[in-house]
């Protein structure tokens, strides 16, 4: 009897386990239907760039030392506007010569407006003595923020005419790069969209198909792939893996979307659907 009862306490353990298992693998399906990232898009990076710490360092010590800096100048104006002691024992040499010059013709009575008109050009050269300018602070300078997203590696590969073209030879224009083999199945089945978004959008997005022409794979008979199939988008042929190897691509198909500066702002491993490729275009709008 007691085996019995530990037998059914242990099935509705493991129908309980199941249960909450499928409601919260539902859960996930359902966020991810909301998002429309897919499975396989992986964001490099956020394309807001925060100040670093080290920015950050940077830019307090700058205003201390604008501070010690202006406190500075502001005690040594202070200090000018007070009289020093060799002022005070010597006269200044416009009073000195109004003394040691008197005319003859004077009278003593006469000589009251000389010595009233003493404090006032005393007063006159120490208004202008304490009108000093205060030098203007200097601009601030906005430093521009670096990027965090991984530049894109240039490369090498042919178009269908044999002739070479390199990546950044279509840098300012945002890129969808794309690598590829027509003996590829997941890539076969990714390739309709990949058309029909050409056609939408090619005229402000770059796409471009680099098929990995080695062994088998020639470019005779990828454009007999490419012509049968009816693709309109631009196919180049990496005949050394070249680029692939700067991509670090082991396994196809793999998307890279490319912003118009030429940096990587998302990849995907493995075939996508039109929503995961329209997202990453978004991303490079």
């Amino acid at each position: 009897m007691d085996k019995k009862k530990k037998l059914v306490i242990l099935v509705l353990c493991f129908v309980v386990l199941i249960g909450g298992a499928s409601l919260i693998y539902n859960k996930m399906a359902k966020n991810q239907e909301k998002t429309g990232l897919g499975n396989n898009l992986i964001i490099t990076t956020s394309s807001a760039p925060q100040l670093t710490e080290e920015d950050s360092v940077k830019v307090e010590k700058d205003e201390n030392t604008q501070s010690d800096s202006q406190k500075k100048e502001e005690k040594d104006e202070g200090d000018s506007s007070k009289p020093t002691s060799n002022d005070k024992e010597k006269p200044k040499p416009q009073a000195s010569e109004t003394e040691s010059k008197p005319t003859s013709s004077s009278k003593p009575a006469e000589s009251n407006p000389t010595s009233s008109s003493k404090p006032a050009e005393s007063k006159e050269e120490t208004t202008q003595s304490s009108k000093v300018e205060t030098p203007s602070q200097p601009e601030s300078v906005e430093s521009k923020p670096q990027r965090t997203e991984p530049k894109a590696a240039d490369f090498m590969v042919y178009d269908a005419n044999g002739k070479a073209v390199k990546l950044s030879d279509y840098f300012g224009k945002p890129i969808v790069l794309n690598f590829w083999a027509s003996w590829c199945g997941p890539c076969q089945r990714e390739m309709p969209d990949f058309n029909q978004k050409y056609l939408e959008v090619g005229d402000k997005v770059q796409f471009l198909m680099v098929n990995l022409t080695t062994g088998s794979e020639t470019v005779s008979k990828v454009q007999k792939f490419i012509a049968d199939k009816g693709y309109s988008f631009p196919v180049l042929f990496d005949t050394t893996y070249s680029a692939a190897d700067a991509y670090a691509v082991y396994s196809i198909p793999a998307t890279f979307f490319i912003d118009s500066e030429g940096y990587i702002m998302a990849h995907a491993k493995g075939s996508i659907d039109s929503n995961t490729l329209q997202s990453g275009i978004d991303m490079i709008k």
